[in-house]
């Protein structure tokens, strides 16, 4: 069988993620959303995997009105400009950076799609096959269900979701009282004509969820690996942040998402 395609891959955990992000809000929710800007610190341990057991990071997130940032230990960071309506990957070791506007991703999406469903050469179809069960699988499939309150983390009450995803299942503590602004879900929503990449259940599913994630452990089994993963926030500063945080910093060069 042919692996699947690593661009497939990308683009699908790029729009996982953005989900994951901008789902967390429903309209009824928003009114006590946080009119200041938001450092958090986080700590994630990894179990399994092609690393193995015992991999711990730390990590910064920025949340902003109009834009995240996640930096870790491990190098490398993420940024999505909702106000760009842009996803932007920084790899500090090499200075370089990706970046992909939500349309542009969305382009992708379709794209791998039709050439899926055209797939005609050796092997095509098995590995359009392996695509739909992996990730058509997790659209089609999610769930979050509430399972009422939570434990204190970094000085927050939470709330507990179970979340199950096809080949992955998640424990979530949320906090309402760190609400997302309406940005965070109002500005982007993955469509797909195909049905394999269509985000639309996700994104309806992760609604339910009120607050910010400040715990998750996930557990992840696909193609015969596992992995666990937890992370954790710390501690919540409140603080402006400068705008600059967001931006893509000088002297990195513009590579392509392979």
């Amino acid at each position: 069988m042919k692996s699947i395609p690593i661009r497939c891959s990308i683009v699908i955990s790029a729009a996982l993620c953005l989900v994951l992000l901008a789902g967390t809000a429903a309209p009824a929710q928003i009114s006590g959303w946080f009119r200041e800007d938001l450092t958090m610190q986080e700590k994630t341990s990894t179990s399994g995997g092609p690393q193995g057991s015992g991999q711990q990071s730390t990590g910064t997130v920025y949340l902003s009105r109009n834009a995240i940032r996640n930096s870790d230990s491990m190098g490398t960071d993420s940024i999505i400009r909702f106000d760009e309506k842009r996803m932007i990957h920084l790899d500090h070791k090499k200075k370089t950076y990706t970046s992909m506007t939500f349309e542009e991703m969305q382009k992708m999406m379709d794209d791998l799609g039709q050439k899926m469903d055209k797939a005609g050469e050796e092997g095509g179809q098995e590995a359009m096959q392996a695509m739909k069960k992996l990730f058509g699988n997790v659209s089609d499939s999610v769930k979050v269900t509430k399972l009422g309150p939570g434990e204190q983390i970094a000085g927050y009450s939470t709330v507990k979701y179970q979340v199950e995803m096809g080949f992955m299942q998640m424990e979530m503590w949320a906090a309402p009282d760190l609400k997302m602004p309406p940005v965070y879900y109002d500005s982007f929503k993955m469509k797909a004509k195909n049905p394999m990449f269509d985000m639309s259940k996700l994104y309806d599913e992760f609604k339910k969820i009120e607050g910010y994630p400040v715990k998750q452990v996930t557990a992840m089994s696909m193609m015969g690996m596992k992995m666990t993963t937890t992370k954790e926030v710390t501690s919540v500063a409140k603080g402006s942040i400068p705008a600059s945080t967001f931006d893509i910093p000088a002297g990195y060069k513009a590579v392509s998402m392979r």
